[in-house]
């Protein structure tokens, strides 16, 4: 696949368990080291919970369930990856981290046999890696399957009904 073939994008690759994917850089706003979630009640079992970085409170979703890879336990080394979408920022947890690259785009049409691991509502497009088609996770579309309400805002958990 040439450059002139598709639209070419700066791209984070991740691995969840042994399964490529990438995030677009524009979405992702810094990599972490997975700290322990605070669990939230009624939450379905890819809301891991609240962390704090920084002060900052923020949902961490586990995306296996959308990806179609079965639920792991959390484990050190694990990383999260924050990325920007519905206006505010959330922890998805990732195996580790392979780096940023430019990377070629192509729409998940013209990738056959089509990958058992992608929802297209959530990735429509894959780069092109050196193994073949990785796909392109687009954080706002991720975080709209996942239906998770939003963290609480620190002002509004704080305070009581007048």
């Amino acid at each position: 696949m040439s450059a002139d073939d598709g639209d070419a994008a700066q791209l984070l690759f991740v691995r969840i368990e042994d399964h490529r994917f990438a995030f677009r850089l524009e979405e992702v706003a810094e990599v972490l080291l997975l700290v322990e979630p605070v669990p939230v009640p009624g939450w379905p079992r890819y809301g891991l919970g609240l962390i704090d970085v920084r002060g900052e409170v923020m949902a961490l979703v586990d995306p296996r369930s959308t990806l179609q890879l079965d639920d792991r336990k959390l484990e050190v080394g694990q990383k999260v990856v924050v990325v920007l979408a519905q206006g505010r920022r959330w922890g998805v947890l990732v195996s580790s981290v392979e780096g940023v690259q430019a990377s070629v785009l192509a729409p998940l049409s013209e990738v056959a046999p089509q990958p058992r691991l992608v929802r297209p509502d959530v990735s429509d497009q894959f780069a092109q890696g050196a193994a073949g088609p990785v796909p392109v996770v687009d954080a706002a579309r991720l975080i709209d399957v996942l239906g998770l309400p939003p963290p609480p805002e620190p002002e509004a958990a704080g305070s009581e009904g007048a």
